[in-house]
């Protein structure tokens, strides 16, 4: 029979496994609640069945009205084969390929009422390849994206609504490049623009929705040197607030708000001050 020491021992190591677990769950919450993205958003239950995966073997989890939630195989630790989830309502959600715990192959994503959501096409871990997205109800395309190893390459074009053309473009290594077209809702132009390598080139032309022209500016590698320059911030606050913006001007980010390189965090507060693009 244990003694009392051995017994509070036990009880000790079995509170700080309890604490830990709460810990975790704390953690999902935090990252949820300022915005992260949580790939498995289930219940508390569920939650750590996910994380209690095999080293070898089928690993099942379900739902709390008892579908399935996700499938899929492990070895040595890592995900392998066919991986696939369940919406509650028993609809697949997403199957995705894995070898040795990486992405390879296409993934797909679905609506909770079976409509495609998404294809992408992985090798290594990485998008390379074409990542297409649909609308719901209409299933025609939604956005049309190309990648090598991870990096936005090549053109690049999103819908409004099926069939309206909302932007297109290209993407040089991650970066915007060459001539970009921006359009209104009612299908006329919103603007033209050009990008060399990340940074804002040449000619902008900005339209009204009826089809006059709004304003003209022109830049040279991301500075606007002519016209309203509407946007822009003083280039010494550039200067002073964000040394690592090169040139003033966050390299890769996108007209629309989008930033490319998030690594770049110095970059980060510049572009939502508003002075950034």
């Amino acid at each position: 029979m244990p003694d009392q020491d051995e017994t509070e021992v036990e009880q000790a190591g079995l509170d700080r496994k309890i604490a830990l677990k709460f810990l975790l769950w704390l953690l999902v919450i935090l990252v949820v609640s300022l915005g992260g993205c949580f790939e498995y958003l289930v219940g508390f239950r569920e939650f750590f069945q996910i994380l209690d995966t095999p080293e070898n073997g089928l690993h099942v989890v379900r739902h709390d009205n008892g579908r399935k939630l996700l499938e899929g195989n492990y070895k040595n630790g890592q995900k392998v084969g066919k991986h696939t989830m369940w919406h509650s309502n028993g609809m697949v959600k997403q199957v995705e390929y894995f070898e040795k715990g990486k992405k390879n192959g296409t993934s797909s994503g679905y609506y909770t009422r079976g409509a495609l959501l998404d294809t992408t096409n992985w090798v290594d871990g990485e998008i390379h390849g074409v990542k297409h997205t649909f609308f719901q109800e209409a299933r025609s395309t939604q956005s049309l994206e190309h990648y090598e190893h991870g990096k936005k390459h090549g053109e690049y074009s999103k819908y409004h609504s099926p069939k309206k053309l909302t932007e297109t473009g290209f993407y040089k290594s991650g970066y915007r490049d060459s001539t970009w077209k921006h359009w209104h809702e009612n299908g006329k132009i919103a603007m033209t623009f050009q990008y060399t390598d990340g940074y804002r080139q040449g000619l902008w032309v900005f339209y009204e929705p009826d089809g006059r022209i709004k304003d003209k500016d022109l830049y040279k590698d991301g500075v606007c040197i002519e016209g309203s320059c509407e946007g822009e911030c003083p280039p010494s606050k550039i200067r002073d607030s964000y040394p690592n913006c090169e040139r003033g001007i966050h390299r890769g980010s996108d007209v629309l708000g989008e930033i490319i390189h998030p690594e770049e965090r110095n970059c980060d507060a510049y572009n939502e001050s508003g002075c950034g693009f």
